[in-house]
């Protein structure tokens, strides 16, 4: 019974550090999507000039950066509630990496969705 109750707990640990690792793929592919979705900002140089620039948001890849956002924070919510479910003991760390990705998905999606 031991062997398989190590066994399911280090299935658990592989499931916790495989959604972490993925959900931190989705952060970082979202912060490339925003790289090339987000307005374009007017430096000095472009207004002395009279260049244009791009004032708005582009549609496709902002819904591809809200829907990486959510997959991260979806992602980073279920390893969040795998760990608390299973880990009991009181020496085990909380996750603050996880933690601190959820909240920032958050702020960015509020942020984006918002203004």
């Amino acid at each position: 019974m031991s062997t398989q109750r190590q066994k399911n707990k280090r299935i658990r640990q592989l499931l916790i550090h495989a959604l972490s690792i993925t959900a931190w793929f989705f952060f970082i592919l979202a912060l490339i999507i925003f790289h090339y979705a987000r307005p374009e900002l007017e430096y000095g140089v472009i207004r002395y000039f009279g260049m244009e620039y791009r004032d708005h948001w582009l549609v496709t890849p902002r819904n591809l950066l809200i829907l990486f956002l959510m997959l991260t924070g979806i992602m980073s919510s279920i390893s969040l509630i795998v760990r608390g479910q299973y880990d009991s003991r009181s020496e085990n760390g909380v996750g603050v990496n996880q933690i601190s990705l959820l909240i920032v998905c958050i702020i960015c999606l509020l942020v984006i969705v918002f203004k």
